[in-house]
């Protein structure tokens, strides 16, 4: 054939043996074959080739959000001090489930906080980074009044959410129940964070402060 795609006839010639001359036949058949052009082969367009989609290429995923770098966590009441994790906490570096206190201190790496898009919860950014589940500003579940509010795991409705109407720290498994300094409105430095109702002078006045001013 030729390289346009030609139709081309081939002749077989059968000649039937073994039977008297006289029944002697030779037929001819004729078979037509017709061949598609003479194209190209691509690179990948055949049949081994790896997978592709039809159309223009796919657009790359997009990008992982980046790490939140966090706000301090302040109250009117104590301008300069931050809401801070307990670093001489010997279980800072610990497994699941350990709890972290919290206090009013210096302004540090682990004075940082974030809210969770998931659960709108308050949690500590030096914290996730080693392991997110267990860096919730969080009650313990009891919702006793004056019990601590630390660092843990986050369960349904039991972590600290802020409110910037009211300015408050509150938990929404707890009914009308703020997180509140331990401390009334004097020297908040190393004051920790308990429960208490929102109603309370002090439960008011905290502040998320992303201006990284120590």
């Amino acid at each position: 054939y030729n390289q346009d795609g030609v139709s081309l006839s081939i002749v077989f010639f059968f000649h039937i043996m073994n039977v008297p001359s006289s029944h002697t036949h030779t037929h001819a058949h004729t078979y037509t074959s017709i061949l598609l052009p003479n194209k190209r082969k691509e690179k990948y367009h055949g049949f081994w080739g790896p997978w592709q989609p039809s159309g223009p290429p796919l657009p790359p995923p997009p990008a992982p959000p980046a790490p939140s770098s966090g706000v301090f966590l302040r109250h009117s009441s104590a301008p300069t001090l931050c809401i801070t994790v307990q670093q001489n906490n010997e279980t800072l570096f610990g497994v699941d489930g350990n709890v972290l206190g919290v206090v009013f201190g210096q302004c540090d790496a682990y004075s940082k906080w974030a809210i969770d898009e998931d659960t709108n919860t308050i949690y500590n950014v030096q914290i996730a980074l080693k392991n997110k589940k267990v860096s919730f500003l969080h009650q313990d579940q009891s919702c006793d009044i004056l019990t601590d509010v630390a660092v843990m795991k986050n369960y349904h409705d039991m972590g600290v959410i802020y409110v910037a109407r009211t300015r408050t720290l509150q938990v929404p498994g707890c009914g009308n129940q703020c997180a509140t300094p331990s401390t009334k409105w004097g020297d908040l430095r190393n004051a920790t964070l308990i429960l208490n109702d929102c109603s309370v002078s002090s439960a008011s006045g905290f502040i998320l402060d992303p201006s990284n001013v120590q």
